[in-house]
């Protein structure tokens, strides 16, 4: 993969962190970081269930399609 501008990246950050966000099923924003590089996005934290692990990282797929999505989120029973 061509490697992209710093730019591009703090771009991508920033829209991931607004879907997020506003995502109604994430509710624990706080607890969510994530990290891109130029060929994966790592997401790191601590969520509520199953479905909000799922739906953040559905949701930053839909963001960037060309990057590999690590999900490290835990799951708080």
């Amino acid at each position: 993969m061509p490697e992209q501008p710093l730019q591009s990246l703090q771009q991508l950050d920033l829209q991931i962190f607004r879907t997020i966000a506003a995502h109604p099923n994430l509710q624990s924003l706080e607890n969510i970081e994530f990290h891109t590089t130029e060929d994966h996005i790592r997401l790191n934290g601590r969520v509520n269930s199953y479905f909000e692990k799922q739906m953040a990282q559905e949701t930053i797929r839909s963001l960037d399609k060309g990057r590999h999505i690590e999900n490290q989120l835990a799951v708080d029973w």
